[in-house]
């Protein structure tokens, strides 16, 4: 025969059993509701005309070393043009940071355009890497050299030929 106390005692373990289930659920729920409003807030900012126009801005640039880069487009001589590359370099150094630490999805940031990231690597690595060495230390934008990285991965996951172009956003005709 089972005593009252001994009841007692079971409903008390189940419901804080079942207290804790529904505590990891809702703890899973939000995290789950937190990662699609930061991802979709950071969205919103590349996925515009005028992110799109600072993108291929920065991709048109031209320059013979760092010096002549900054030159023609640092803080000191081009405020605006150095606007818009922060804007450009930060926005993805944040996604990699994200990426990174594992608070952020890959494959969504994959497919809503990220991929972009690639080029602004490819282009600005000396630039960033002199950056590095003279002004900010060795892990300045690493986010945005991560993201252009994890890129590069999803990209040859689908397609192992795949290679960075050479040309980036200027059309030269294969023959």
């Amino acid at each position: 025969m089972v005593d009252i106390q001994t009841i007692g005692i079971l409903i008390t373990a189940t419901s804080v059993t079942l207290a804790a289930i529904y505590y990891m659920f809702t703890v899973r729920i939000n995290q789950r509701n937190s990662r699609i409003a930061l991802t979709n807030s950071i969205m919103q900012t590349m996925v515009t005309e005028e992110a799109q126009l600072r993108w291929i801005e920065l991709m048109n640039m031209e320059w013979t070393d760092y010096d002549d880069f900054e030159r023609k487009y640092g803080s000191d001589t081009n405020k605006e043009s150095y606007a818009k590359r922060m804007t450009v370099w930060s926005s993805y150094n944040v996604i990699g940071n994200l990426l990174k630490r594992n608070v952020a999805d890959a494959e969504t940031f994959y497919n809503a355009g990220a991929p972009l990231s690639v080029f602004i690597w490819e282009k600005f690595k000396p630039i960033i890497i002199e950056h590095r060495r003279r002004y900010s230390g060795a892990k300045a934008f690493e986010g945005l050299e991560y993201l252009a990285d994890e890129m590069v991965k999803i990209t040859r996951r689908d397609d192992p030929s795949y290679k960075v172009p050479k040309t980036l956003t200027k059309y030269i005709p294969e023959n």
